[in-house]
């Protein structure tokens, strides 16, 4: 059996099957009150973040979800690591949300999807964050708001009424016992938007820890400071809607073709739309919702991200109501790598997608 790379904790006696999936509500009372500070909110629930990264030797990404107001605990999420591909989850209020957060109508149903790989050439790993094109997004522990944030250390933001820390795991880092201890241990988050990070910042940072032909004692310092600080990378979310998928002087990188029994619709993408990201569902907030080609009751709003993840193209499914999957085969996906004219099956056989690189 192969190993699990997604293990989900529910608060209390949380069942999916009574999740009330219904549009989202802007709650005044969670922005006029203060939400209390990251440091008192990971102090808490140390207890919880500790067992959780203790318990898993593994690369991979842990998630805790806390009440930003009352600091209880709400869930977590641990994501492994894949060998050569990428692994997902989505964070949000629908049921089918892989970290479900029932309990905040100011969240969408489906709110965050959560991208994860390995770095290049290291066992480290590296996460994005990406907003689905919401309208409150996510909020860092300054109060910025952003749209997608990449990182390879820990990480703390606000989503909604929730605070949610992110940690990577599988470094052999020892929790300390003591809470403040382990306060004491979590490295600066420094954020750099695109253009300081990539590419040059970020490979440095990789090689200052992984070049064997320094100095051993150069090495154990450059090691040392790599603990010191996370980079952070600000990106832009999915193409803002009404933004082009294709800039005129760009070249195209292909055609993300939609099909139903009655219409099949053309997108043509270019590189920066595939990086950043593209939605498609039956919601007025996804890409080419102006011929409804995926206006049926069956595809979810949000059904599908299209995202590219170091030069390679994903679909993952955004927690839709009826599934999607790879032609011929009985199981739902989380993620697949999109391979030229493979054909993915939204609910059922409802709509088809399909890609055809330039």
């Amino acid at each position: 059996m192969p190993a699990k790379t997604r293990i989900i904790r529910l608060a209390g006696d949380s069942l999916r099957d009574d999740a009330r999936n219904e549009m989202t509500i802007m709650s005044r009372h969670a922005i006029e009150r203060a939400p209390r500070s990251f440091r008192e909110l990971f102090v808490c629930n140390y207890a919880a973040i500790r067992r959780l990264c203790s318990s898993h030797a593994r690369a991979g990404l842990a998630v805790v979800a806390v009440d930003a107001f009352t600091g209880r605990f709400m869930g977590s999420l641990w994501l492994g690591a894949k060998d050569g591909s990428a692994n997902s989850a989505i964070i949000g209020r629908h049921g089918r949300a892989d970290l479900w957060l029932a309990d905040d109508p100011s969240l969408s149903l489906r709110h965050l999807a959560v991208v994860l790989w390995p770095a290049a050439a290291t066992d480290e790993v590296r996460f994005r964050i990406l907003d689905l094109r919401t309208s409150t997004a996510f909020l860092d522990e300054r109060g910025e708001q952003y749209e997608s944030l990449v990182a390879e250390g820990p990480l703390f933001l606000r989503c909604g009424s929730h605070a949610l820390f992110l940690l990577t795991t599988g470094d052999e880092t020892s929790w300390p016992d003591d809470a403040e201890d382990g306060w004491a241990c979590i490295p600066e988050r420094v954020y750099l938007e695109s253009e300081e990070a990539e590419p040059e910042r970020w490979r440095r940072k990789r090689s200052m820890v992984h070049d064997s032909d320094e100095d051993d004692d150069d090495d154990d310092q450059d090691q040392a400071s790599r603990r010191d600080i996370t980079l952070v990378q600000r990106l832009r979310g999915p193409t803002r809607l009404g933004a082009r998928l294709l800039a005129p002087s760009e070249r195209p990188l292909g055609i993300v073709c939609v099909s139903t029994k009655t219409m099949q619709q053309e997108l043509v993408i270019g590189q920066q739309a595939a990086h950043d990201g593209i939605l498609l569902g039956r919601y007025d907030r996804c890409d080419g919702t102006g011929q409804s080609a995926l206006a049926h009751e069956r595809i979810s709003r949000v059904h599908l991200l299209i995202v590219a993840v170091d030069d390679r193209l994903y679909a993952i499914d955004t927690a839709s109501s009826n599934g999607s999957r790879r032609a011929g085969d009985d199981d739902a996906f989380h993620i697949v790598t999109l391979e030229p004219e493979q054909v993915l099956a939204l609910a059922g056989t409802t709509a088809e997608v399909r890609w055809f690189p330039a």
